[in-house]
Order: C-alpha cells, then structure tokens, then sequence
C-alpha cells in the first residue's frame, strides 16, 4: 500500500493526486463543521512538506487520466508560491528563495534566483498560485521539454534544467550537446535520465518526454 510520512493514510480533497488544489494548504484534513472545543483540522490532514510514495499500480488509482498518467515514485505535499504563472505539465519547479522566505514548503515555476534549487516537477497545471497541491520529487516522472533542443535526445540521456530563465523555455528541460564538459554549475542542473516516449532521436523539443528523476532523498 502507499507509504506516508504519517502514521496514517491522509484525507485528501481530490480522489486523484493531479487534481489537488487546495486554497489553504491541508484543506483535505478540514472539517466540514467543527464542534466546539477541538482542533479544525482532523490528524491526518495534509500539512506541508507530508510525501506519499507509491508504486506504478497505485499510481494509475491517483491518476486523474485526463490530466496525466501518475507512476511510481514519491510525492511532497507543497505550497504554489503566490507570484507564479502559466502553469504547465511537467514543468520544473524550485523551491522559493529570497531574504522573506520563511516556509521551506513553498515552490515556484520562476527560474530567476531559484536555479538550481530543484524541487521536483508539475503534476497538476490547473494549479491556483498559492494553493497546495502534491509535485512528483523522485520516480517515473512526465517532464517538459525546451521547445528546441540542443542535443538528440535517446533513452538513458541525461536531463538538465534549460536555465533559459523567463521565456518560453522557463522551468523545461534539455539535453546537452555530446562531450560537454560537465562543471560544478551544470551538475547542480542534473533532474534526470530520459526513458521511452516522445521526441527520442530527435531535437525537436517542445512536449513531454517521460524522465527518471534524481533522487532528491538520496542526496542529504
């Protein structure tokens, strides 16, 4: 069964991990009406920074189809950070940086400033900026590609972030042209290996490409 930070399985506000869009984050765990004297929130609410690992057969339950298909690997319950924008499937995100960042839970979609502070990827894009909601952070992931490549693209190619900074190739992926060297500052960039799906062989970029993430645990 899914394994949880806390002792129990959550109360979530969707059925499917890629609907989760909660205006206040750990609004699955509210209750409807709250007597008199106890807590608003039941124990096991969502609060920020909680994980959720699942394996591929699960992952198609918490799947909203229609959004995208869900597979094995680990999931962090996150806050959007206010300011961020155009929102899309696969996307980087890094963790909000700044003097005033006070909450460690807090992600953004910018790249000014954040790079390479990598979070994990989008895996709801109707997400409301300042909600809460899960991103994929290790495991078989859906990542977005710069619209154009600057290396061929085949299974087992190693990811970076773009680090296009604001543009049409905010927050994607590339792959690197062959016998870069790889310095301090490109292995910060390293978000994964490239599997099977659209676009290998080609440097046409652009649309999502299936990718197994770093993983983030591992590396502290």
């Amino acid at each position: 069964m899914p394994q949880y930070t806390k002792q129990g399985i959550p109360f979530l506000s969707s059925r499917y991990l890629n609907d989760i869009n909660d205006p206040s984050p750990g609004l699955g765990g509210v209750l409807t009406a709250v007597p008199s004297g106890i807590s608003a929130f039941q124990g096991a609410g969502l609060q920020l920074g909680d994980e959720i690992k699942i394996i591929d057969t699960e992952a198609s339950n918490f799947s909203d189809t229609t959004v995208g298909t869900l597979y094995d690997g680990t999931y962090k319950y996150v806050q959007m950070d206010s300011s961020a924008a155009t929102f899309v499937l696969g996307q980087v995100l890094f963790w909000k940086v700044g003097a005033t960042q006070t909450n460690e839970n807090i992600v953004t979609n910018v790249e000014s400033g954040s790079i390479p502070d990598f979070a994990g990827v989008l895996i709801n894009p109707s997400v409301t900026a300042g909600n809460g909601m899960f991103i994929q952070t290790s495991g078989k992931a859906t990542v977005k590609l710069r619209a154009t490549l600057t290396n061929t693209v085949s299974a087992g190619s190693s990811l970076y972030m773009t680090a296009a900074g604001a543009g049409a190739d905010n927050a994607t992926v590339d792959c690197l042209a062959s016998g870069t060297t790889v310095t301090t500052s490109i292995q910060g960039k390293y978000v994964g290996i490239a599997l099977s799906t659209n676009t290998l062989g080609t440097t046409t970029g652009g649309t999502t490409i299936l990718a197994r993430l770093r993983d983030l645990a591992l590396e502290f």
